[in-house]
């Protein structure tokens, strides 16, 4: 996932080797991330900042949370 200051989002995920895309907008209020893409579909869930190049997103209904860290 990339994220920038301007409020916008790029993400790519692999499921089952089929390699899918989105973005769109996102806001971070307190420690909850929504992310909305441009076809209108919003996820949201709780981040949780692990260190300064590491943190995990547990979308809303979810029970594992999702680990990103920083590139390069």
């Amino acid at each position: 996932m990339r994220i920038d200051a301007a409020g916008t989002f790029a993400l790519v995920t692999v499921v089952s080797g089929k390699t899918s895309q989105s973005s769109g907008k996102y806001i971070f209020t307190s420690k909850t991330l929504t992310l909305t893409d441009t076809k209108g579909t919003r996820i949201a869930g709780t981040v949780t900042i692990n260190s300064q190049s590491q943190f995990t997103f547990l979308p809303t209904g979810a029970t594992t949370p999702l680990t990103f860290k920083k590139a390069g």
